[in-house]
């Protein structure tokens, strides 16, 4: 644990001595506690520290953006809230004023951005301190910006921009965090032995300390605070970045992912009196989906702060966009493993953002399909087939049109792989032994629903199989 961070003496020289925003309570305090835990934390050699934190307080909203994480950080670390406690709620409240101020008024495209992470900011850090309803509000408003500032920009695409991929990247890493800090709270009041408890109901005071404090029963102690302390590589300002964001290795990522779905295959090696229950919670202590988390933001992290080409890096085993391979992630935790949300699809707006992205993804990486190595084909038909899963997996029932035209879209995908690689006689065995190459759970819940898709696939009747198959899975 960081001890508090003593301001220097009135001779030293202090880094942020004049600053962009005003720094009421001991917001100053905040910001030189959370310098000192990314230095502790982050892994960073030094000048990348001051290079990263000295970046993100250029500008107000980055600097605003970075108070609030500091206190999150603080949370996380120390269990409580008290000795920034009057800094870190000013900070959030003068952050939604900002946010309706800009509301109020038809926004330009860099008015947009800075709206859009300081909403992603706030969303994220009421999901750090329990308030699930308040970040769900937060998320919802984010989605229905985000998709009324494109209705009114014809041709306007985040994806092209850097600035636009890096919200997101934010925004993929807000979703990620709610779905699985509530399936971590879901799974704890599961573990509440039904005897005790026939409504496994838990005061406020042990849920919050439950949040605070649950890195530190996990194997991987300070996984949650080196990824917090990574936070100010998303608010970098563009002269910050250079250059336009290329593909990652994704290998770290895909090891972490990896030791979720073992922990979760965990859960079936033996029977318990309460179904799964028993071991429902190994998942979390394991630490697996904290070591995933930060290897999420390390690898953004490393993508601005190498900016390498990598067809020139010959150690670059597994390659994807940042952005592709964590929705594909998250969509593999829900739909497959259904331990994100437990297990409940995204709302409908989440959901559909999230498609695009990946379509968008696998698209692209279509294009060059033959040169890529067989691994890195087989990660690009991990991503494609978890998306199919998770547009089966979606509430369809109320006939939105937007998942029978996404569910026509990837049909189409799949064709053009099966076309490209002659694959129309591949069995759903060889499929899946292509699919856990990268990662796959042995106790697969959905194993028959997979097997329909997968030959519907190949006869090329996938929008038929997707619409009959989620309803399928609705009535289960």
């Amino acid at each position: 644990m960081i001890r508090r961070w003593k301001l220097p003496r009135s001779d030293a020289v202090d880094p942020f001595n004049v600053l962009l925003i005003k720094m009421p309570f001991n917001s100053k305090e905040l910001l030189h506690y959370y310098h000192q835990a990314v230095g502790r934390f982050s892994g960073l050699p030094s000048h990348q520290i001051n290079a990263c934190v000295g970046s993100a307080v250029k500008t107000p909203v980055a600097l605003r953006n970075t108070l609030i994480i500091a206190g999150v950080h603080h949370v996380w670390n120390t269990g409580e809230l008290r000795s920034f406690k009057s800094a870190f709620l000013s900070h959030k409240l003068h952050g939604v004023h900002q946010v309706n101020g800009w509301l109020q008024r038809t926004p330009d495209t860099a008015t947009f951005f800075k709206c859009c992470q300081l909403i992603a900011t706030l969303c994220i850090t009421e999901c750090c301190v329990k308030n699930f309803a308040v970040a769900d509000a937060h998320l919802a408003g984010l989605l229905a910006y985000m998709d009324h500032f494109s209705a009114t920009k014809p041709g306007f695409d985040l994806a092209q921009s850097i600035e636009g991929e890096l919200l997101n990247r934010y925004f993929i890493l807000a979703f990620n965090i709610m779905h699985g800090l509530k399936s971590q709270v879901n799974d704890f009041i599961r573990m509440i032995p039904k005897s005790s408890d026939p409504q496994r109901t838990i005061d406020k005071k042990k849920l919050r300390d439950m949040i605070y404090n649950a890195h530190t029963d996990e194997e991987e102690r300070l996984s949650r605070l080196k990824g917090v302390s990574l936070f100010p590589f998303f608010f970098l300002p563009l002269e910050a970045i250079k250059k336009p964001f290329r593909h990652i290795d994704v290998s770290t990522m895909l090891e972490s992912l990896r030791d979720v779905t073992k922990a979760y295959d965990m859960r079936f090696k033996r029977p318990s009196r309460d179904g799964i229950v028993d071991s429902l919670y190994h998942l979390w202590y394991s630490g697996a989906p904290s070591k995933m988390f930060v290897a999420s933001i390390d690898a953004h992290a490393k993508s601005i702060s190498h900016n390498l080409d990598p067809s020139t890096q010959g150690n670059v085993s597994l390659l994807s966009s940042w952005s592709g391979f964590n929705v594909a992630e998250g969509m593999y935790l829900t739909s497959v493993l259904g331990i994100w949300n437990s297990g409940s699809p995204p709302e409908t707006p989440l959901h559909t953002r999230g498609l695009l992205i990946l379509e968008k993804d696998l698209q692209a990486e279509l294009v060059d399909f033959d040169t890529r190595r067989e691994q890195e084909q087989a990660l690009w038909l991990w991503k494609l087939f978890v998306g199919i899963l998770s547009i089966a997996h979606a509430d369809v029932q109320s006939r939105k049109s937007i998942f029978q035209e996404l569910s026509a879209r990837f049909s189409q995908i799949i064709r053009r792989w099966i076309d490209l690689r002659e694959m129309g006689s591949m069995q759903w065995e060889n499929a899946r032994e292509l699919l856990s190459s990268i990662t796959w759970p042995v106790h697969f819940q959905k194993e028959e629903i997979a097997r329909r898709l997968w030959s519907s696939a190949i006869l090329g009747d996938e929008q038929v199989a997707v619409s009959s198959i989620s309803q399928h899975v609705r009535k289960k």
